[in-house]
């Protein structure tokens, strides 16, 4: 009925023993197919039954997702990253439930399952309350943070020559001119965890989060943090927010979903 992408590269390898530990010790009774998107290298983990999704080194990122989406044979997709290492019980029924709701109202494109994903309007979803609906103008629309996707709508979505930022911000600009469902999970029921929970994001351009070492110390998980370096999400806000407008401003054909 549903699967779990957890979409990564080979790079990213170092991530998978803590990403999959922490996944096993958090999510029980998981009832889905798990797909980890990567180019050529291997991984186990006791008995999850981890499928792989095979890219070409020379592929973009947003090709990669491509060819995994299009890879996965269910209706709807459960969207993870490499670097949402599990800080908390994932309630499997529920995620059941949420799946359900979407192969019985077709209309529905996306349910939002952490805190850290698109911003909760305060109007609650009339057939589920535990859910509230995603504004048509909201800043981040289409989120690549934990949630289920409709696997046509995901993929309708990804242009080839995007990045994941550039998903989310352009991604959103093309969302809001569409009618698609999108909903996520109510602040109300879920304060402080979400569906799904996770320090937002484990890896920051390219270096470990700064509370992680911390939490996998605290876990067990013994990790050379010194081969990518820490970095502090909450310092250099401004330059961070300076690189992100280069970048826009290298796309200036983009510039069309700007406009109303």
């Amino acid at each position: 009925m549903y699967s779990i992408l957890v979409n990564s590269t080979d790079k990213y390898s170092d991530c998978w023993e803590p990403f999959f530990y922490l996944f096993k010790k958090n999510w029980e009774n998981v009832n889905a197919d798990i797909y980890l998107n990567c180019e050529n290298k291997s991984f186990s983990f006791d008995d999850l039954p981890i499928k792989f999704i095979r890219n070409k080194v020379t592929d973009s990122w947003s090709e990669c997702l491509i060819n995994a989406v299009e890879n996965i044979k269910s209706p709807v997709i459960l969207y993870l990253q490499d670097d949402y290492f599990l800080n908390a019980r994932v309630d499997n029924a529920l995620i059941t439930e949420f799946v359900n709701l979407m192969m019985e109202n077709r209309e529905i494109k996306h349910i939002g399952l952490t805190k850290f994903g698109s911003p909760a309007s305060p109007v609650e979803y009339p057939a589920d309350n535990r859910l509230t609906y995603v504004k048509k103008k909201t800043k981040y629309r289409i989120s690549l943070q934990a949630g289920l996707w409709d696997k046509a709508c995901l993929r309708s979505y990804i242009m080839t020559d995007e990045n994941a930022w550039m998903l989310e911000i352009f991604g959103s600009m093309r969302a809001s001119k569409r009618n698609d469902l999108f909903l996520t999970i109510s602040g109300a029921y879920y304060k402080n965890t979400g569906v799904i929970d996770y320090i937002n994001t484990g890896i920051i351009k390219g270096k470990w989060h700064t509370e992680i070492p911390k939490f996998f110390r605290q876990e067990g998980l013994d990790l050379d943090f010194s081969k990518r370096g820490i970095i502090d999400p909450h310092k250099n806000k401004f330059i961070n927010k300076f690189q992100t407008l280069k970048k826009l401003l290298s796309k200036p054909y983009k510039i069309k979903y700007m406009l109303p």
